[in-house]
């Protein structure tokens, strides 16, 4: 790669600094777990509850114990929530453009791609 041709990458990147995990863009659409667990349905009340509480689901987020991934963790059992497992099933049961509504921080990230 020549000198040229990096800069016009480094140019045309730019990284994406979430103020959240990756969890938090799955509160977008909590009704997304029901389906995935056959015991999970009973948790989404409590998940509404999470989501209802804040502005955006990035805003998900009052401490250690209360990240969005501690969240799901203490409240979808029997199944336990694993992220690697469940969490591209949910993202994907969600889509995008969902997240993007919930989510200003992500979709701003999201149309500076676009503009690429």
């Amino acid at each position: 790669m020549s000198w040229r041709t990096l800069g016009a990458t480094r140019r045309a990147s730019f990284p994406h600094i979430q103020p959240h995990e990756f969890e938090a863009l799955l509160f977008s659409d909590v009704g997304a777990f029901a389906d995935l667990e056959d015991t999970w349905a009973t948790a989404v009340p409590a998940l509404m509850a999470v989501r209802s509480g804040v502005a955006t689901p990035e805003e998900i987020n009052d401490g250690q114990a209360t990240t969005p991934a501690a969240r799901l963790e203490a409240l979808l059992q029997r199944p336990g929530y694993r992220k690697l497992r469940h969490g591209p099933i949910v993202a994907k049961k969600i889509g995008l453009s969902r997240m993007e509504e919930e989510c200003p921080h992500f979709a701003g990230w999201l149309a500076r791609l676009r503009q690429l």
